[in-house]
């Protein structure tokens, strides 16, 4: 279903009775475990040629939106302005005290709960991030960054065949990341996997370009893909693809541990799923 209008959508779920959504129509909507609430303006359309708007929900009561020049927080009943960041791309949170966000020429910016500071060298535009605690996360930005709590490493080449398209960490000890050309990479803690195919050998879904993941333990991953279908992870090998988007590639994922799913598509279409284990 379309929850905040036709165009491209990012989703982020606290627990399988709170998500919260924002389309680049300018619209934010949350969701309460069986319906989405009326679309709100968070403000004008984002501008072709733009980063895409990106949100991050730590609870119930606490998201935070970037779109355009704006960061806006959620805070159980409305949004309200919270920061500007020039060019917002993507932002993540380990918990309502501690989130990044970072702007499409590399500034990152964090906050405490409370304030924000910044700003920090992330070298460059992120296309996805995943936070775990104050002191880790790890960003796709031409490469594989990781924060430390102070600072972001310089982004490292670790995919040799394609473009890191998404990462997720369900810990300090464990990442994954997609790629471009249906690529998987893991991350344990010290270093990163060669690029592996997601289905080697298992026709055209093998090498469509793996656009969306969530983790919510060592053994549970969801991957989106350009074709508009998931597959899931139990620690050692992938499902088979199933299509739920149709046509239309699934650009964002967000699970939570008791196995519900969020996804939603560059057409603005959502769907969820109670059934990953």
């Amino acid at each position: 279903m379309t929850v905040v209008g036709t165009s491209r959508v990012d989703v982020s779920c606290a627990t399988a009775r709170f998500c919260g959504a924002v389309g680049a129509g300018g619209q934010a909507s949350v969701w309460n475990g069986s319906t989405w609430a009326r679309p709100v303006s968070l403000g004008p359309a984002v501008a072709p040629g733009s980063p895409a708007p990106a949100i991050a929900c730590a609870g119930p009561a606490f998201c935070l939106a970037a779109m355009g020049n704006s960061v806006m927080a959620w805070n159980g009943v409305s949004w309200a302005p919270s920061a500007s960041v020039p060019e917002a791309q993507a932002l993540a949170c380990a918990s309502p005290r501690f989130c990044t966000v970072v702007s499409g020429i590399g500034n990152a910016y964090v906050f405490d709960g409370a304030t924000w500071s910044g700003a920090f060298n992330a070298w460059g535009g992120p296309s996805s991030i995943s936070c775990t605690t104050p002191s880790f996360c790890m960003a796709a930005i031409g490469g594989a960054s990781e924060w430390d709590g102070s600072a972001w490493s310089r982004p490292v080449d670790v995919d040799p065949v394609g473009v890191i398209d998404a990462v997720s960490c369900s810990g300090t000890a464990l990442c994954l990341a997609v790629d471009s050309v249906g690529n998987v990479l893991v991350w344990r803690g010290a270093s990163w996997s060669a690029p592996v195919p997601l289905h080697p050998g298992s026709g055209s879904a093998s090498s469509a370009a793996l656009t969306a993941l969530s983790c919510t333990s060592t053994t549970v991953c969801v991957v989106g893909s350009a074709d508009g279908a998931v597959s899931s992870w139990n620690g050692t090998a992938w499902s088979a693809f199933d299509v739920v988007t149709g046509d239309h590639a699934l650009v964002s994922l967000s699970c939570v541990a008791s196995g519900f799913c969020m996804a939603a598509d560059s057409a603005g279409g959502v769907v969820w799923s109670s059934g990953v284990t």
